[in-house]
């Protein structure tokens, strides 16, 4: 048995406010276990509004916490000054952690810290002593062995080329579209036309991940896609066997990341090994 529940913000819909509140509101009304929301708009495209999250601290007794994981540390200042007096707030980013406590959120839930547990804590332990000089010595230490860590070539070089292969695919995708809406089929062209605007948002989550982490994204030369179909049975299946080669590759990206014990990049490719699921 479990004693609480992590829920991320409802993605790949895309929903507004409204919608991320009648999401939560719906799991806080099904069960009674404590819940902590967890907004990371890094990897879900939708932002969870500090008004969003105020109003669904005040509205369920077992909403007591959340996982704020967006880059914008001016939200997160707002999200503690204007929470219920109970309600946590706990930093989802190791990069604005130690700022974050500093500035009153309660803790962190963190990937770095699997790595270096001894270093990390003491660093948070630091920050809610308010003891700032002391935990920024570690964070600054902790930074180098993250970017260290990253400069495996090895793990970069695969990033890179899975940024060639989402190109490829917003590209290919992009010309099934216009052979589809050319030949009459528009339904299918607007799943396309989206598909292609979704593979290129892939693409720049990789571009943006490796630059953040002192790495440097290559943006390759792009196939020449296929554009001439003989019918759409063809078409479907040019996609179906594409996205099993995406699949194929994120799945050696994560055993990878494992065997070089990169439990930051590991824990940013468990958003495409999700949206791979519901691609295939």
């Amino acid at each position: 048995p479990f004693e609480a529940i992590l829920s991320v913000c409802p993605y790949y819909n895309k929903p507004n406010q409204e919608g991320i509140y009648q999401h939560f509101k719906s799991i806080a009304t099904a069960s009674s276990k404590p819940i902590i929301l967890y907004n990371v708009p890094g990897r879900t495209v939708v932002n969870m509004a500090v008004s969003t999250t105020v109003r669904l601290a005040q509205d369920f007794k077992n909403i007591v916490a959340i996982k704020e994981a967006s880059p914008d540390f001016v939200q997160c200042l707002e999200l503690i000054k204007e929470k219920p007096k109970e309600f946590v707030v706990l930093s989802g980013d190791d990069a604005l952690a130690n700022s974050q406590i500093l500035a009153g959120a309660s803790g962190v839930i963190s990937v770095l810290a699997q790595g270096f547990p001894k270093e990390f804590c003491q660093m948070v332990k630091h920050a809610l002593g308010r003891r700032p000089d002391e935990s920024y010595r570690l964070y600054n230490l902790l930074y180098t062995m993250e970017s260290l860590i990253f400069e495996e070539d090895k793990i970069k070089d695969a990033l890179n080329a899975q940024i060639k292969l989402e190109g490829d695919s917003s590209n290919g995708y992009l010309a099934m579209a216009v052979w589809a809406e050319t030949n009459g089929f528009e339904g299918v062209s607007n799943f396309l036309y989206s598909h292609a605007e979704e593979e290129r948002m892939h693409m720049l989550k990789l571009v943006k991940f490796i630059n953040e982490r002192n790495g440097e994204a290559k943006i390759p030369d792009f196939a020449k896609p296929k554009n001439k179909f003989t019918n759409l049975k063809e078409l479907f299946e040019s996609v179906f066997q594409h996205e099993v080669k995406v699949s194929k590759h994120i799945n050696e990206l994560v055993d990878m990341t494992l065997k070089e014990k990169d439990y930051s990049t590991m824990n940013f490719l468990q958003w495409y090994v999700s949206e791979q699921i519901e691609e295939e």
